[in-house]
């Protein structure tokens, strides 16, 4: 997968498609799909994210899904109602 591909998906609200690059053997491919789904306030993306954050083997894209994670998470809280 090219770095283009993800950036088309992002752009078209693909989340199947940002979700599936982010399993990618490329780490740079997994960190650009890390970062685009942080825009995303979906539960499967939270769950993603939480799960690439914590088993990635690579210390970048952990931090990179880390991020992404807490936005993705506070915009979750808003849509939700919850924010205090």
């Amino acid at each position: 997968m090219r770095v283009y591909e993800v950036d088309n998906f992002a752009n078209a609200g693909d989340i199947e498609g940002l979700l599936a690059a982010l399993c990618d053997d490329d780490e740079h491919i997994r960190e650009v799909a890390a970062d685009a789904l942080g825009a995303f306030p979906d539960e499967q993306v939270e769950e993603a994210l939480r799960e690439v954050k914590f088993n990635d083997p690579v210390q970048t894209v952990r931090e990179h899904a880390a991020r992404s994670h807490g936005r993705v998470v506070e915009r979750l809280k808003v849509e939700k109602g919850t924010m205090v």
